[in-house]
C-alpha cells in the first residue's frame, strides 16, 4: 500500500473552506504527510466597478491579490500552530 506523503486542499477562504482545511490538515498530521493549501485569486470585474466607484486606485488588482495571499498564509499558519503539520500555500489568479 501507498504511503499518503502530501495532501492538496483547496480553499476559496470562506468559513466552511477553512473546516475542510482544518479537516485536511489533521489528516495530514494523522498519516505524517504535508498540506498544501491552494487558492485561486479570481480578479474583481474592475470595469463594472469603475462604473460605480469614481477614482479606483491603479494598484486595486494587485491589492486584491496582496489580500487573498495575506489571508491564504494566515491560514496556513494557523493550521500549522494547530496541528503541528508542514504546510504550504500556493496562491494562483484566474477563473
Amino acid at each position: 500500500m501507498a504511503t499518503i506523503q502530501h495532501i492538496l486542499a483547496a480553499t476559496d477562504l470562506s468559513a466552511p473552506a477553512r473546516h475542510a482545511a482544518d479537516r485536511a490538515a489533521s489528516l495530514a498530521r494523522s498519516v505524517g504527510a504535508t498540506l498544501d493549501l491552494v487558492h485561486v485569486a479570481q480578479e474583481p470585474p474592475l470595469e463594472w466597478l469603475a462604473r460605480l466607484v469614481d477614482g479606483l486606485p491603479d494598484d486595486l488588482p494587485r491589492r486584491w491579490l496582496a489580500d487573498a495571499e495575506a489571508a491564504l498564509h494566515a491560514l496556513a499558519a494557523a493550521l500549522e500552530r494547530r496541528h503541528g503539520v508542514a504546510t504550504r500555500a500556493h496562491l494562483a489568479s484566474g477563473t
